[in-house]
C-alpha cells in the first residue's frame, strides 16, 4: 500500500547501519522499537476520536486512516526510518507524523486516507517542498 512513499524515503530521518542519523535529528536505536510502539499506541488511541473530538468541530478519524497509519509505521520501520517526534490527529480526520530538522525546520507526513498522504518539508533558510502521495494508488 505505501510503495508511493518510496520517492521520499531519502528525505525522512533514518538510522544508518553505523548507528548515526542522516542529519535530521539525533540518532536513536536502530528501528527505534520503543519509539515506534509509542507511535502505534497514539494511532490506536485516535481510533476513539469521534466528530467534534476537540470541541471545535474536528472530524472523527476514520478507521481506514488509522489502519493506513499502522501500515505506514510498519513500512517506515522496515526502511530504518526514525520514529516521528510527534503523532497528531488532524482537524479534517487525518493523522500526521512530524520530525524536526536542526535549525528550525520540520518534516510532516500527513495521512489523508487509505493509501494517500501529504509530505511537507521546510528546511531552514527558506526551502519548502510539498508532495501529494498515493493519489492513484489502490488501497
Amino acid at each position: 500500500m505505501w510503495d508511493c512513499v518510496t520517492p521520499i524515503l531519502a528525505k525522512l530521518p533514518r538510522t544508518l547501519l553505523n548507528g548515526s542519523a542522516n542529519g535530521v535529528h539525533s540518532a536513536q536505536t536502530l528501528f527505534g522499537s520503543s519509539e515506534w510502539s509509542t507511535t502505534t499506541s497514539e494511532l490506536e488511541r485516535y481510533r476513539t476520536y469521534e466528530d467534534d473530538w476537540d470541541g471545535q468541530g474536528a472530524k472523527g478519524i476514520p478507521g481506514d486512516v488509522i489502519d493506513a497509519g499502522v501500515a505506514l509505521v510498519a513500512f517506515l520501520r522496515s526502511h530504518a526510518i526514525i520514529a516521528p517526534e510527534y503523532v497528531l490527529p488532524g482537524f479534517e480526520g487525518t493523522v500526521g507524523f512530524e520530525w524536526s530538522i536542526p535549525g528550525g525546520g520540520s518534516i510532516t507526513l500527513e495521512i489523508t486516507g487509505s493509501g494517500t498522504a501529504e509530505f511537507d518539508r521546510y528546511v531552514p533558510g527558506g526551502t519548502f517542498e510539498s508532495i501529494k502521495l498515493g493519489e492513484t494508488v489502490p488501497a
